[in-house]
């Protein structure tokens, strides 16, 4: 053996042991990540069921009062008796119904406009002590919250008084669901078909606050031009009068044909209208198990899987990406109705009845838990918020407090109505290196303190590179954002 192979000998044995070093580091770091994945996972969707379950508190809640107020609807009212929903199964009561749909739904547009006033005309941006500055933003949501309750209430119930009557039940619901459905996606507002927890608008921490009071043609804009581009300053009156009138009015009437024919559908399919409490509280379970299961269909964790280009042909490609985000709307849409009635009728049964003290507390809860977990802005729908059908520009404004299902736990900040977010022209300020920033997000070491501080930067709307809101997400969410297309094809 020569000195050569002699002082092979350590080399070599130096070489097994850092493979093997090396090799067990990369198993510990494999498990470990997996155990970050699971534990993220498990985490976004507890959020995403615990604030679904507040958005439809609220919902129930403000509606069962507004038929205590319209209707004189009994406290024990319930779906066996027909009394509930405004005594929805008693012909002696229709033209009381009738009259209660007209009341809400008059409320809800007077109330309509005068969010959008507050909201359009920027009334909190004069404000300077932050506490009334968030008191006055929260008012806004609320009253937006509050007016398209009332919208939906009035709109719900005049279908059922106008649409289709004489047909048979069923054939009536698969229509409104159908026509719904339709009306939706020929005003490219598909999307819009989407409530919690398909669909999450964040309160903050942002200068701006999230998509509300825009009509189709800003949000369609917002999404298919660069940023900076989806502004109606030189559109001429009429196209403006006719953005406003199907944003607001038609728009509404086919989300609300839409959800009205498919709960009734679940209603028949899943209770059957028997008179047997049991039969009931089993559909309960069923709704959550088939919302649930349709939820996570269509959710980033399966969505970003699937393939959404085609190198070779990419207007084909484009094609088949804007149908499958169709698909997925339906299938989300599915999953929230699903949910809402398994929540809904889960207060109901179990938690009071329709009692007025059962239904301030499911209003209260609602509100209170959502502002602490900086959502509020969930309790919004058509018309006061929209979603559109568009595929996403790739130099489109980002919409850093819009997110799908599941909510990032990650992106939720206590009361984050009144916070704002540090700006990177903050970090340039303080001498901050971002690529260190960036590698600590990465990791989920806490940046969230950064979030906590009230600063007085400014940030452009438009600007995707000056909000850092994006920057609290985890790796998982980080990935989804960027390698797929669907988390901005909307």
């Amino acid at each position: 053996m020569g000195i050569d192979d002699e002082d092979s000998v350590p080399l070599r044995e130096t070489a097994k042991i850092e493979e093997e070093q090396t090799h067990e580091f990369f198993v510990e770091e494999t498990e470990e990540s997996w155990k970050s994945w699971i534990y993220q996972f498990l985490q976004d969707w507890v959020y995403t069921n615990v604030i679904g379950f507040l958005v439809v508190s609220y919902w129930r809640g403000t509606w069962v009062l507004l038929d205590i107020w319209t209707c004189d609807q009994p406290s024990n009212a319930s779906l066996l008796a027909g009394d509930s929903f405004c005594f929805a199964a008693v012909e002696s009561e229709l033209d009381v119904r009738f009259q209660s749909a007209w009341q809400t739904y008059m409320m809800g547009l007077i109330l309509l406009i005068v969010g959008f006033a507050m909201m359009w005309r920027g009334w909190w941006k004069s404000v300077t002590v932050p506490l009334r500055k968030s008191i006055l933003r929260t008012l806004i949501v609320y009253i937006l919250g509050f007016a398209t309750v009332n919208i939906w209430h009035g709109i719900w119930y005049l279908l059922d008084r106008w649409f289709l009557s004489d047909v048979g039940p069923v054939t009536n619901f698969w229509w409104s669901t159908g026509l719904g459905a339709l009306v939706c996606y020929c005003l490219c507002s598909g999307a819009s078909l989407l409530a919690p927890p398909a669909i999450f608008l964040l309160d903050g921490p942002e200068k701006y606050p999230p998509p509300l009071a825009n009509t189709i043609v800003i949000s369609y804009r917002s999404i298919a031009l660069p940023a900076g581009k989806a502004k109606n300053d030189e559109d001429p009156y009429w196209l403006i009068g006719l953005d406003m009138l199907f944003s607001f009015i038609v728009l509404p009437w086919g989300v609300v044909a839409f959800w009205r024919g498919f709960w009734y559908l679940m209603d028949e399919y899943l209770w059957g209208f028997t008179d047997s409490v049991e039969d009931v509280r089993m559909s309960i379970l069923w709704s959550y198990l088939v919302g649930l299961g349709f939820l996570f269909l269509g959710s980033e964790d399966v969505v970003m899987h699937i393939p959404t280009e085609t190198p070779s042909r990419p207007t084909l490609g484009k094609i088949m990406n804007f149908m499958a985000g169709r698909f997925r709307t339906l299938i989300l849409a599915v999953g929230v109705v699903n949910f809402w009635r398994a929540v809904w009728l889960l207060w109901d049964e179990y938690l009071g009845q329709t009692s007025a003290w059962s239904a301030g507390l499911s209003h209260a809860i609602g509100v209170i838990c959502l502002l602490f977990f900086g959502c509020l802005s969930c309790i919004t729908a058509p018309p006061s918020t929209l979603g559109v059908d568009a595929i996403a520009h790739p130099e489109c404004a980002d919409e850093p407090l819009f997110f799908d299902v599941p909510i990032p736990a990650e992106a939720l900040y206590m009361l984050g109505i009144g916070r704002r977010p540090l700006t990177i022209s903050e970090n340039a300020n303080t001498g901050t290196n971002l690529e260190e920033i960036a590698s600590d997000v990465i990791q989920r070491i806490s940046l969230r303190t950064a979030f906590l501080r009230q600063n007085a930067a400014e940030l452009e709307p438009n600007d995707r590179t000056c909000s850092t809101c994006a920057s609290s997400l985890s790796k998982r969410h980080l990935l989804k954002r960027q390698k797929n297309q669907f988390f901005r094809n909307r």
